[in-house]
């Protein structure tokens, strides 16, 4: 389940997360976090638990492009992994 461009793409995603002072900012990390734990694991369903936890806080991020670029990741991951 792991592939290298996943594990990229959710580094770079939580990367694009750190700083700033937004509460959803760093609640989104911290579930992205626990998501690529879950993805080292090979534990699909807690995976794609944590990755439903950061896109339901969305909405709450100022930064309209990650935002949607996080909603773009999180919407691949639940085709693939589902």
């Amino acid at each position: 389940m792991t592939q290298p461009s996943t594990l990229a793409r959710i580094e770079e995603l939580i990367s694009d997360l750190v700083g700033g002072d937004e509460t959803a900012r760093g609640l989104i990390r911290e579930h992205l976090e626990a998501a690529r734990f879950y993805l080292h694991g090979a534990m699909p369903a807690e995976y794609l638990f944590n990755l439903e936890l950061a896109e339901g806080l969305l909405s709450e991020l100022d930064d309209k492009d990650l935002q949607q670029r996080i909603r773009e990741f999180v919407s691949s991951q639940k085709s693939t992994v589902a």
